[in-house]
């Protein structure tokens, strides 16, 4: 495109260069010839467009699990199974969950520590006074 002219975007030109963009603005722009600034504001004025971007997104998500689930199926990759595991089957018990037990009082490294009834006394305190 020639510097200084406006880009003609319509909505079908707009749907067409959707594909494998992830729904990426940068990505869309590409296609449109024109800027990232330009595809958010044609959307602003087109928001009935918004979920064909959204669907983009969701298509992209959809292939990427795709895909790591043929590497858990073909190579059993321990690592792409423990993810899996621990995001689509947190029901079943599989998380990264970090337990954490507490005595009364909290220590952040060592440089504050957090005593819950020390602080109930000091504003029980500051209401009475």
């Amino acid at each position: 495109m020639k510097p200084g002219t406006k880009p003609i975007i319509t909505k079908q030109k707009f749907i067409e260069a959707l594909p494998n963009t992830a729904g990426l603005y940068t990505l869309i722009a590409e296609r449109l010839d024109c800027s990232r600034i330009t595809v958010w504001k044609f959307l602003k004025k087109h928001p009935e467009l918004e979920k064909e971007v959204e669907a983009e997104r969701e298509r992209i998500i959809d292939l990427a699990e795709g895909n790591l689930i043929e590497k858990i199926i073909k190579k059993k990759d321990f690592k792409a199974i423990k993810y899996f595991l621990s995001t689509k089957a947190k029901s079943r018990g599989y998380s990264q969950k970090l337990e954490v037990e507490n005595s009364g009082e909290v220590a952040v490294k060592g440089y504050v520590t957090f005593n819950p009834d020390e602080w109930d006394k000091k504003k029980k305190e500051e209401v009475e006074e």
